[in-house]
């Protein structure tokens, strides 16, 4: 199978949220099809997040600070499978001060730890107060790939009373990520029932 040069320069396609009017409009419409005895109160329509928001990114990014974003840029290359959008931003003085990576259908951006812009890298001896969640096909293999290439297991992978098969690392650069799996949708009475039954 031949294989196009120009797919890697290619953006992915990128789901665009309709126009609220045509949404609210077309919400009436089907609630009148389905037998709505009235129209339901008008909600109040969330702005075109697409108007505003660059095309690679969604509303929330994170930004991670590394004391080696060089070294970080390979290790998710590596185990998370990202792909690097664009070049580095170096600043003068040889540190990195923004990058992109895509890992699936999201971005993370990185530097160099900068504290003069109160931008530091994790302490790996202290509790983190913020992780990211990545999910993937088999999160008992990433997370076996993770550990192997350095990063520090905090939970081995067990199925979660929420649907999700899970496990928990710290990356060599002192960010915690958990690697999940969706397993199954729960109605919320199936969640109430499994959280009670998990904290007992």
């Amino acid at each position: 199978m031949t294989t196009d040069p120009f797919d890697s320069l290619r953006e992915p396609n990128v789901p665009l949220a309709p126009r609220p009017a045509f949404a609210a409009e077309l919400r009436r419409r089907v609630s009148l099809a389905l037998g709505a005895t009235r129209e339901t109160e008008e909600e109040i329509p969330m702005p075109e997040v697409r108007e505003f928001t660059p095309a690679r990114l969604h509303s929330i990014t994170p930004y991670l600070a590394t004391n080696d974003p060089a070294a970080a840029i390979d290790w998710y290359t590596e185990v998370f499978g990202a792909r690097l959008l664009g070049d580095p931003i170096v600043m003068p003085d040889g540190t990195i001060g923004h990058a992109e990576l895509r890992i699936g259908d999201s971005v993370i951006t990185l530097n160099d730890a900068l504290p003069q812009f109160d931008s530091r890298a994790p302490d790996p001896d202290v509790p983190v107060s913020v992780s990211l969640t990545i999910y993937c096909e088999d999160a008992d293999a990433l997370y076996a790939q993770a550990v192997a290439a350095g990063a520090t297991s905090v939970g081995e992978p067990s199925d979660a009373f929420f649907g999700d098969r899970v496990a928990t690392v710290r990356d060599p650069f002192g960010h915690k990520w958990a690697i999940a799996t969706h397993l199954r949708d729960m109605t919320s009475a199936e969640l109430e029932q499994a959280m009670q039954e998990a904290f007992a």
